[in-house]
């Protein structure tokens, strides 16, 4: 859901947002409220009703309340958010910004990355990919910009590692507010190792160019969200007939694992395994790039705040929180 409410006189009582259930991911049905798209507040409808065959369902709102503002699912990372942050990304050290390809549509697909050291000179590197699906997932983006603030006030940390982030892969979808799939109606996320899409092949490229400059990645986190899911999911690599885990893979991803959980709240009761196969983005990272390839999965209903230690309702701080997290998570690996 993403929309705004027009003013209207005389302004109607009730909005009435209907959707229905198609059985597959359990994306969710939470609400968020915005005046300019970049401050939101959770909001709650009136009233829910779920039709008898559980497949229909309707969110009821005051439409009076909602007069001016947007409505969505979750905090909105579309072309104009997608804009904003690579114009301020681009301004800051150490940070630079390109285009690393085209979508089906011809629309680009950019790279932040930020680091003190030339391509190929950091000891480590951490890959970060969001918006693989559209447009709910593509929140994720907003990760993105409290870790280049984390990373800034680290200049230790930014010598001893390089990071990439890709903020939108389905940009043609994320434009459109699309179903999830690209413009030729395939599954980015399922389409890494055979019928690559100009999408995923663009960062594709762009990571083996890394990989062949010396660089190493030795975490990728493919980031997704919009599960009703209790706090975040974090999927480690599961073990397969077909891609057996190495016994020095397996005792990394642990180590990650505990710092993740200890330090941006992603803990194991919250999360489990994604077999490895040959299909996803995770699954790439680590079966090419040898990585630690983790599938996040960001709950738009509650996250595990870890300096509290409790779990809170999701709110926009649920990105700062987890940004906080990551950084503190790679400061401790790469630095001790």
């Amino acid at each position: 859901v993403f929309l705004r409410v027009e003013e209207l006189e005389p302004m109607p009582e009730r909005l009435i947002v209907r959707t229905t259930w198609r059985g597959g991911a359990n994306m969710t049905p939470t609400f968020f409220a915005s005046r300019d798209r970049r401050e939101w507040w959770r909001v709650a409808p009136l009233r829910v009703h779920i039709g008898p065959e559980r497949t229909d369902w309707a969110a009821e709102f005051d439409a009076r309340e909602l007069a001016g503002l947007y409505l969505a699912s979750a905090p909105v990372f579309g072309d104009e958010e997608r804009a904003a942050l690579l114009a301020w990304a681009a301004a800051q050290p150490h940070t630079t910004v390109r285009e690393i390809g085209r979508s089906v549509e011809g629309r680009p697909l950019h790279c932040v990355r930020i680091g003190a050291r030339a391509d190929g000179a950091a000891p480590h590197g951490v890959a970060i990919i969001c918006g693989q699906h559209s447009p709910l997932e593509i929140m994720t983006a907003h990760v993105i910009e409290p870790m280049i603030r984390r990373l800034l006030e680290r200049p230790e940390l930014l010598g001893a590692c390089s990071f990439w982030f890709v903020p939108t892969v389905n940009v043609d979808c994320a434009h459109y507010g699309g179903n999830g799939l690209n413009a030729e109606r395939r599954n980015l996320n399922r389409h890494w190792f055979t019928d690559t899409q100009p999408e995923t092949a663009c960062i594709i490229a762009m990571l083996q160019d890394v990989l062949a400059s010396g660089q190493r990645i030795d975490l990728g986190i493919d980031m997704h969200a919009g599960g009703i899911f209790r706090n975040h999911v974090l999927m480690h690599m599961g073990v397969t007939d077909e891609v057996p885990i190495g016994d020095e893979a397996a005792a990394e991803e642990e180590r990650w694992r505990d710092l993740l959980a200890g330090h941006a709240g992603l803990r194991r009761a919250d999360g489990w395994a994604l077999a490895q196969q040959k299909l996803r983005a995770s699954d790439w990272l680590h079966q090419v790039a040898s990585a630690t390839g983790f599938c996040l999965e960001l709950s738009s209903c509650s996250f595990f705040d870890p300096r509290a230690g409790r779990t809170r309702e999701f709110s926009q701080e649920a990105f700062e929180v987890l940004a906080e997290g990551i950084v503190a998570a790679c400061a401790e690996r790469f630095l001790g």
